[in-house]
């Protein structure tokens, strides 16, 4: 009886033993290839990597004893029976497995870029994609797990382009009177003023800014430009700036910005 459950408690060890050595080796080579490039694939096959071997150990495991054996052989016999509960009672998890590989290869999205999901108003920037979720640090500090088969089936905007350079658009409405053509030329001289955007001249000379009338409206002409940062923060702060810049030599030149009146008849 001893030896039986010495013999027992050995096979325990062991299985046990490999599964976490497996995990760790799987953590390691993660590491290594999320250092050499952040990619979503790495993340993700990684999650998944993971979530296989807990299955495999759960079934060695069983295999291993006599007690157990008999149940998860007739377990894993009933294929037919197992889908249909499967598929009944995970069919929200396994939507979001499928949904995170359809992320992971199509790469709408990489890890430290900064995305919206429209249709949810969700706005961070994204930490890493598990098995089921996306995860999101949002603005104010929060993390936000989000669904991988709902950010498959949002709207999304990514505000990154050329590798880790940001772009944030920026609107300043215009009163119809103003002269237009000075309020270009004032919002471009803001946005060269500011020593963190980035020159995307490549070299050419001096920063390639592009100031348009993007649209009119009820109350007046909207400006449109985009400033490129290397950080989210940094595009805050420069945005902060530009606007300030704006909002004074407007001022000066007498350009007015329009706000909305109410006029009351007696």
């Amino acid at each position: 009886m001893q030896t039986v459950m010495e013999n027992v408690a050995l096979r325990s060890v062991i299985i046990v033993l490999i599964a976490l050595s497996c995990w760790h080796l799987a953590d390691l080579i993660g590491e290594i290839l999320i250092q050499r490039k952040k990619s979503l694939h790495v993340r993700f096959f990684i999650s998944c990597a993971k979530g296989i071997l807990v299955v495999l150990t759960i079934l060695v495991f069983g295999m291993q004893f006599s007690i157990t054996r008999e149940l998860t052989l007739t377990l894993f016999q009933s294929a037919s029976l197992m889908v249909a509960v499967i598929g009944f009672a995970a069919q929200a998890v396994l939507a979001d497995v499928i949904a995170g590989m359809v992320l992971s290869f199509a790469k709408p999205f990489d890890v430290g870029e900064r995305i919206v999901l429209e249709n949810m108003g969700i706005a961070g920037i994204v930490e890493n994609i598990t098995m089921r979720h996306t995860v999101i640090r949002a603005y104010d500090g929060s993390r936000v797990l989000v669904p991988n088969s709902v950010v498959n089936k949002q709207v999304l905007r990514n505000s990154n382009f050329d590798g880790n350079v940001i772009g944030t658009f920026l609107e300043i409405s215009v009163a119809y009177e103003a002269d237009l053509e000075r309020a270009i030329q004032v919002v471009k001289e803001a946005v060269l003023a500011e020593p963190a955007v980035v020159d995307k001249s490549k070299g050419n000379g001096e920063k390639e800014i592009s100031v348009l009338l993007s649209s009119m409206n009820d109350s007046g002409c909207v400006i449109k430009t985009t400033i490129w940062t290397e950080t989210v923060d940094e595009s805050f702060r420069a945005a902060s700036n530009i606007r300030l810049r704006i909002i004074r030599e407007f001022t000066k030149e007498r350009i007015e910005i329009p706000y909305p009146h109410v006029s009351i008849a007696r």
